[in-house]
C-alpha cells in the first residue's frame, strides 16, 4: 500500500477510503513515529453522543469540550496538547459511523475536511501559531461495504476523496 505516502501530504485529498478483508491487515502500515494515529472506533460512533465520547477520549479533549459541534470543531482545530508534526484519524468499522444519522455525519465529514485542509495551510490564531501540517483521515471497512460507503460520501456532495487497494 502507498498510504505512506499519501498521509505525508499537504495536498488534497485529504479523505480517503480503505476497503480490506480483514482491518487485522492495517498492522503492515508502516507509519512513522512522527506521525500522531488517532484510531477511532466507527462502532463506538453510532449516534452523536458516542461519536463526541469516542473524538474526545481518543484525541485527548481538554475537560472544556462540550459535547457539541462547534466544541468539536474548536477542539479538533487546536490540539496543541498533542504536538506532533502529521496528524492521521483511522476510523474503522466506517460503515457503523452515525449510520442512521445522515445529518450529523455530514456535519462530521464537512469538518474533517475543513479540518484537514486548514492544518495543511498553516494558522495563526493570537499566539497559536501552526506551520502547514498534513492532517488525514482514512474511513475503514470491509470491502464487502465498498459501495454503500461510496455511496453515503456522494450522496453529501463528497466527490474529493482518495480510494486506497
Amino acid at each position: 500500500m502507498q498510504i505512506e505516502n499519501k498521509i505525508k501530504s499537504l495536498n488534497t485529498p485529504f479523505l480517503h477510503l480503505l476497503f480490506i478483508n480483514e482491518l487485522n491487515n492495517l498492522k503492515d502500515l508502516r507509519i512513522e513515529d512522527n506521525i500522531e494515529l488517532i484510531p477511532i472506533n466507527g462502532s463506538k460512533c453510532r449516534d452523536i453522543n458516542g461519536l463526541f465520547s469516542e473524538f474526545s477520549k481518543k484525541m485527548n479533549f481538554p475537560d472544556y469540550f462540550g459535547d457539541n459541534w462547534n466544541s468539536f470543531d474548536e477542539c479538533i482545530n487546536d490540539l496543541s496538547w498533542l504536538k506532533s508534526k502529521q496528524y492521521l484519524i483511522l476510523i474503522n468499522d466506517t460503515d457503523k459511523l452515525l449510520a442512521n444519522d445522515n445529518e450529523n455525519f455530514e456535519v462530521l465529514i464537512e469538518i474533517l475536511s475543513d479540518t484537514c485542509m486548514e492544518w495543511a495551510e498553516g494558522r495563526e490564531y493570537g499566539e497559536l501559531i501552526t506551520f502547514p501540517t498534513p492532517f488525514h483521515v482514512i474511513f475503514c471497512c470491509t470491502d464487502n461495504k465498498e459501495k454503500h460507503i461510496i455511496e453515503r460520501f456522494k450522496s453529501i456532495g463528497i466527490v474529493e476523496f482518495d480510494i486506497i487497494k
